[in-house]
């Protein structure tokens, strides 16, 4: 049975993760492969979820992609 969402956290700063307090960074690209497809559920962002950017505009939505 898969799981309803799929959430992906990607840390890409040394340390424990915590969100960016400038709108300036870069953006940094990463390739997930899925075991299985992604079908009818949503892809989450776990940072909004997990570090100080849940409480940034950019996590209003902590959903990426729903099909």
């Amino acid at each position: 049975m898969l799981a309803s969402e799929v959430v992906i956290t990607i840390t890409v700063s040394p340390g424990p993760p915590e969100a960016a307090d400038c709108r300036g960074n870069d953006e940094v690209l990463a390739t997930v492969r899925l075991p299985q497809p992604l079908g009818d559920r949503p892809l989450v962002d776990g940072a909004c979820r997990t570090t100080k950017a849940s409480s940034t505009v950019f996590c209003e939505s902590e959903v990426r992609f729903a099909p």
